[in-house]
């Protein structure tokens, strides 16, 4: 799995280096399940970026059967974006699901390797 810890206040460039990075290790790796800790995320970029990372995400067929485990920030209004994100990337046919802890999010991630 690749994992990306998201800290303090994230602009939409830096989500954006951060997703191109990932893309890139798991496209060079072919890795297709994703860790992202957000746990202590406290936001700085809006639904909107989000949105459009997904847009690109869509874009890269590679990836429409990606595992993502997101562990959610425990400032509310971060929380409520990367909610927003697990609700649009599932509407689109993604597996992506939202945790309070590690331990949940990686047993998870675990048993969609099966």
């Amino acid at each position: 799995m690749i994992e990306t810890s998201y800290i303090g206040n994230l602009t939409a460039a830096e989500l954006a280096e951060a997703v191109a990075g990932s893309v890139a290790l798991a496209k060079k790796h072919k890795i297709d399940h994703f860790l992202g800790d957000c746990s202590e995320l406290l936001g700085g970029h809006s639904v909107l970026d989000l949105f459009s990372k997904l847009e690109q995400i869509i874009n890269e067929s590679d990836f429409l059967s990606l595992k993502e485990a997101l562990i959610l920030p425990t400032c509310l209004e971060a929380a409520e974006k990367f909610r927003f994100w697990e609700t649009a990337c599932r509407n689109r046919g993604m597996n992506v699901q939202t945790f309070v802890d590690r331990r949940s999010a990686v047993k998870w991630l675990l048993e969609q390797s099966r």
